[in-house]
């Protein structure tokens, strides 16, 4: 539990994310609003920070999920797989925009370069290999590690990469040269994490269950500069703040905050987020995500209420004069920092050389499945122009104005009246005990139990009544008794039921269906709109040419009781069929999930059978 006196931390949700075990998660790299999990399932969900109903379920991996990343633009995803396939999926369009395959064992690390269509990729076949997503090839395979490769980043300038691994090293890769730069970052265990400064030349690893602690490296002089304290469990992941001011930690239920010269422990803040997996950075708030069996939990860490770890050196540096401070303070940021060269990148094209071969497994498809191999890395010259800056590709900044997570409602102090009339804000009460916090949830719980219990009282007298009336030879009693009622949810429920067996549909059946598919169409449920458009279908395929052929027929001389009850029938029907069809055609013009689901229905197809 989080410290409920100074509040600065808090469980955001808690939430079943797959059907089976996750493997994997990350959050958005702009403002931390966005999660992305892997599971067993072979499933990735995207997930808005918050909000424990997925934004996008995408399927179609052929093996268990075991890394996922985002770009900077947060609009594409990609997963790797247990089997070494990387699939890169388009959040927005709800597709795959690239499989790879080139790896021959679990792809465990993810990152994608600045200008986002080119992706790193780290396996458990010790291999590091650069992929241009757009160009469908792979740009080089970096080879020097022994054992699995855990982490991955690409420099703020893009111009380099680093990797961590289980063999207690983390390697510096020249992009441009495709050689490595610096191999002497060793540990006492397996390196779990690193990052990149984010202005200066400096980069932070860490370690888990051997030696627990963060070294931080100067990447000028190639050496080390600094390293903490050992902590009390394995560091599972880091992350520098925006201003590369504190570097937090995040380990089992524990958040820790680092200067980095020297390497000062200035927050400690215990966080009950069992094995957190990932951190992100949301304005002044911490974003932690951590998964346990089929669930994962969001906490919300305010730095803003950290309190600031006080050591005697900062006691020291309180009674220095004015002077030695400035200069102390000027001195840890003397470093070199990235440069960004101004120059416009060209676009990557195809190299007019024949591609040097590498590996028979290296592929890339434009869709769910395996393609042919086209074994393609590039050269020396292609390579230093794809990593070269390119304005046009330079990524907006995360959105500014997302609203800071709020702590628990128990927390907010009400507001109270004085007898000016002016109002302030009254006494922060906490719960005493955790019987007081069981009956506040309870009393919550009891809130509206009589409302749900009345619904579904409603409910069952619906279906009761319609199961009276129901008969397989005649379900039209039972179908109008719920439509009568006006739920929609009873009457969604038996439409489906109705299009498992198509002997009950008739005309009279399509005559008291068609005025209920209008507002099903329009309702914001998948669902209703999916049984819409499945009524729809069947109706145009089985009736469709009867109510073309009998409205379109001149109508004879002679008296036919029974031709006139049927034209009646198919003018109402054709007559509800055209309002509808403008109400299609403008939900395919739209662009939303359910302008897909009516899209992918190939309903406009269909209608022509009435022109």
């Amino acid at each position: 539990m989080s410290d409920s006196k100074d509040r600065s931390n808090w469980k955001i949700c808690e939430f079943v994310a797959h059907g089976a075990n996750v493997n994997c998660l990350a959050l958005s790299p702009g403002n931390g609003r966005t999660l992305a999990t892997g599971g067993e399932d072979r499933r990735v969900n995207v997930w808005m920070v918050g909000n424990p109903t997925p934004l996008l379920t995408i399927s179609g991996m052929t093996s268990p999920v075991q890394s996922v990343a985002f770009n900077n633009a947060e609009n594409w995803v990609a997963a790797g797989s247990k089997s070494g396939v990387i699939k890169v999926f388009d959040c927005e369009e709800n597709r795959v925009v690239r499989t790879i395959s080139g790896h021959i064992a679990a792809v465990c690390s993810l990152d994608f370069h600045r200008y986002g269509d080119i992706l790193a990729s780290g396996s458990m076949d010790t291999n590091l290999k650069l992929w241009d997503v757009r160009r469908k090839g792979c740009i080089f395979t970096y080879h020097g590690h022994k054992e699995v490769i855990n982490s991955l980043q690409f420099t703020p300038d893009g111009k380099w990469i680093v990797s961590a691994s289980d063999d207690k090293t983390a390697k510096v890769w020249d992009l441009s040269a495709g050689r490595v730069l610096f191999d002497k970052m060793s540990h006492n265990g397996p390196v779990t994490a690193v990052r990149f400064h984010p202005k200066e030349l400096l980069l932070a690893t860490a370690t888990g269950s051997a030696d627990k602690r963060v070294r931080f490296w100067d990447l000028d002089s190639m050496r080390l500069v600094s390293e903490t304290q050992p902590e009390s469990n394995g560091i599972r992941c880091i992350h520098f703040d925006a201003k590369g001011d504190v570097l937090y930690t995040g380990s089992q239920d524990m958040l820790k905050g680092y200067t980095c010269e020297p390497a000062k422990n200035v927050y400690t803040q215990p966080v009950s987020w069992g094995k957190v997996a990932s951190i992100a950075q949301s304005g002044e708030q911490l974003i932690g995500a951590s998964f346990q069996q089929t669930s994962v939990s969001l906490w919300c860490i305010d730095t803003k209420r950290l309190k600031h770890k006080a050591n005697e050196d900062e006691v020291l540096a309180a009674h220095l004069p004015q002077q030695q401070q400035t200069h102390q303070s000027l001195s840890s940021s003397s470093r070199k920092q990235f440069e960004y060269s101004k120059q416009e990148r060209p676009f990557t094209q195809a190299s007019s050389q024949p591609p040097a071969v590498e590996s028979r497994r290296e592929s890339t498809g434009d869709d769910g499945g395996d393609s042919p191999p086209t074994n393609n890395e590039m050269q020396l010259e292609e390579r230093k122009q794809l990593f070269e800056y390119r304005q046009k590709l330079v990524l907006t900044p995360p959105e500014k104005y997302a609203s800071p997570f709020q702590p628990p409602p128990e927390d907010i102090a009400p507001a109270v009246s004085n007898s000016e009339g002016d109002f302030k804000p009254g006494p922060v009460k906490f719960p005493n005990s955790a019987v007081d916090h069981d009956n506040r949830c309870l009393a919550e719980i009891k809130k509206n139990h009589s409302d749900i219990c009345q619904a579904l009282h409603n409910r069952l007298r619906t279906i009761q009544e319609a199961y009276s009336k129901w008969s397989l030879n005649d379900p039209k009693p039972a179908l109008e008794a719920i439509i009568n009622t006006g739920d929609q949810s009873a009457t969604v429920d038996l439409l489906t039921l109705m299009l498992g067996k198509r002997s009950l549909w008739s005309l009279d059946m399509a005559v008291i269906v068609l005025p209920e598919v209008k507002p099903l169409l329009r309702s914001k449920k998948e669902v209703y709109v999916k049984c819409a458009c499945d009524i729809l279908l069947l109706i145009l395929k089985s009736f469709g040419p009867l109510i073309k052929v009998t409205v379109s027929t001149p109508v004879g001389a002679k008296v036919d009781l029974i031709r006139e009850e049927r034209l009646e029938k198919c003018q109402a029907c054709h007559s509800h069929l055209w309002v509808i069809r403008d109400d299609v055609m403008k939900l395919c013009d739209e662009v939303n999930l359910i302008s897909k689901i009516v899209k992918n229905c190939s309903l406009m197809k269909e209608f022509s059978v009435l022109d």
